[in-house]
């Protein structure tokens, strides 16, 4: 029977649930629990943290209520032990047809040496996704786990041969040859992943992973010691900052089911309010209304401290994240930290220096391009797709966005950005009806002001 595979993105033939079950640990290195399952099976974005409760999920609401009735008929008494186990044993001829191949049969004849290096490469990126595990242990367990492959298989060739010798085999067969080239292949798992650049590559290449472009924003002079004469002198460093490509993630994240997922999305009940398109905004913004189905993109930014908060070294290593998700998935999908995707990291002192604007150049020219009427046409699995979307929401605590959207600091005599109430007033008005609000017009003036004081002007009297 054909299942769906939400790694794989596509439909593929196995034995019912215990096929698709022994497909996600040998191909995608699954295991029991630790990472999101979606279902994906007939449009279902139900996720999962157990993979029991996934497949008896599948079974139960996609596999077919038919087969279900079948089998309790033939043996009512064992049905919550098949549920459990995902035995099929009594209706394995039901669900797969005379040329469907069995999972097990399928991987095992499809094994080479690249299906070992994704397992290997697995295995170093759940290692080095792990912040208490240094680089160094990582390379050391490369090392051991080379050794232990390259000894284990080097003593199974050898009994292999003896056995093959003792029951009178041809050992210097073409195919016996062929296997034991493949004994000493898999001994080392990590041919061509053992450096971080080639790691990086066969991922791009293989595992479909979006790399980011390093974008230069100026250049600064710093000391450098010549390692020759001693001496101290000026080196030119090129300020950078890291981009992923909007559109190049988009054609990962936009798989037939979650196409189908955002066309199916709808509005809630009068009354309710569970999301941006039930609000006022929304209705009324015209590009909405003629793309309805375009993505709404939600922008979040924070600084990050990746050094010991309390040492000496804090501020100079801090970074400022850019990161957004698409609004139009369901709340189960955007619960998760994998529906959250990485815009742009660069230094804060960067920020700082050369401000927000050719950080987010990259970003506002994606959003242009998909707020046109032409759009991005996307290929996605063979497929040109035309593409809409808008930013709609910005998320940010009090500092980032007053820093991103040049309010003034919390210090400032008109501390607030929703009105005009100053520091003496706060102290004794409490109720809205005692301030006035701001609005556009409003905004757009005091930017003007700052704008012409940031130039020079003196005859604006002092900051608001």
């Amino acid at each position: 029977m054909e299942l769906w595979c939400f790694k794989c993105q596509e439909g593929i033939q196995v034995e019912g649930t215990k096929g698709l079950a022994f497909h996600l640990r040998q191909f995608h290195a699954i295991e029991s629990s630790g990472e999101m399952l979606i279902c994906g099976q007939d449009g279902c974005m139900q996720t999962f943290s157990l993979l029991n409760s996934f497949l008896r999920h599948i079974k139960l609401q996609h596999i077919g209520v038919e087969k279900r009735i079948e089998e309790d008929e033939e043996d009512s008494n064992q049905q919550n032990e098949q549920m459990d186990h995902d035995n099929h044993e009594e209706s394995s001829d039901d669900e797969v047809g005379p040329h469907v191949v069995p999972a097990e049969h399928l991987y095992l004849d499809n094994f080479d040496h690249d299906t070992l290096k994704q397992l290997a490469l697995s295995l170093l990126m759940k290692l080095r996704s792990t912040a208490s595990v240094p680089y160094s242990s990582v390379q050391e367990v490369m090392n051991r786990t080379r050794e232990m492959f390259g000894s284990t298989l080097s003593a199974l060739e050898h009994e292999m041969l003896r056995v093959m010798q003792a029951h009178g085999v041809n050992t210097d067969a073409n195919d016996v040859r062929d296997l034991c080239y493949k004994f000493s292949t898999y001994q080392n798992p990590f041919s061509g992943i053992e450096t971080l650049k080639q790691q990086s590559e066969y991922m791009v290449e293989k595992l479909l992973l979006v790399k980011p472009h390093e974008i230069p924003l100026g250049v600064r002079f710093d000391q450098a010691v010549c390692r020759k004469t001693g001496q101290i002198l000026q080196k030119a460093v090129t300020d950078t900052f890291q981009y992923v490509h909007i559109l190049d993630v988009l054609r990962m994240v936009l798989s037939p089911a979650i196409q189908r997922t955002i066309a199916a999305e709808t509005m809630s009940p009068a009354g309710y309010i569970q999301g941006y398109q039930d609000g006022q905004q929304f209705q009324q913004l015209g590009f909405l209304r003629d793309h309805p189905l375009a993505l709404r993109f939600q922008l979040y930014y924070d600084d990050v401290e990746v050094v010991n908060p309390l040492g000496s070294k804090t501020g100079v290593h801090k970074l400022g994240l850019f990161y957004y998700s698409i609004q139009n998935l369901p709340r189960c999908l955007n619960s998760s930290m994998n529906s959250v995707h990485l815009l742009a990291v660069c230094h804060s002192s960067d920020l700082k220096k050369f401000g927000f604007t050719p950080i987010l150049r990259p970003f506002i020219e994606e959003m242009r391009q998909l707020e046109s009427d032409d759009g991005a046409v996307l290929e996605l699995r063979g497929e040109e797709v035309l593409i809409h979307g808008t930013l709609v929401s910005f998320s940010a605590d009090s500092a980032a966005a007053h820093e991103l959207l040049g309010f003034m600091s919390p210090s400032a005599n008109k501390l607030c950005r929703l009105c005009d109430a100053t520091r003496e007033q706060i102290q004794h008005d409490f109720l809205e009806s005692n301030f006035d609000m701001r609005d556009v017009e409003d905004h757009d003036a005091c930017a003007e002001v700052a704008e012409a004081r940031r130039q020079g002007d003196q005859f604006l009297g002092p900051p608001v």
